[in-house]
């Protein structure tokens, strides 16, 4: 079974009508990754991978991420996060694009 994050970012670049090699080219994220990613043999890619494929898709991270269930962004309510990680996160979301 697919993750959240597989699942999201499969459906966030067919929306676009991209392919992995262009998502690749648009995130600097090597296409074989990307295709790991979207198969399930990649689960946890760096904070830095998902900022980058979220930044070419422009949807936020923590939306592709899964840890956030509005892809706008905006009025979502958060996952239940331990808070170590919610602190991180938090973080993550307050850095300069």
């Amino acid at each position: 079974m697919l993750g959240v994050l597989a699942k999201r970012l499969l459906l966030a670049r067919k929306d676009l009508d991209w392919n992995q090699i262009e998502l690749a080219e648009r995130s600097g994220v090597s296409r074989q990754y990307i295709g790991d990613l979207e198969n399930g043999r990649v689960v946890n890619p760096t904070i830095d991978i998902i900022a980058a494929l979220a930044g070419a898709l422009n949807i936020p991270a923590a939306h592709l991420a899964g840890w956030e269930d509005d892809p706008s962004g905006e009025g979502a309510t958060p996952v239940q996060m331990e808070p170590r990680l919610q602190e991180i996160v938090d973080l993550f979301e307050d850095l300069d694009p």
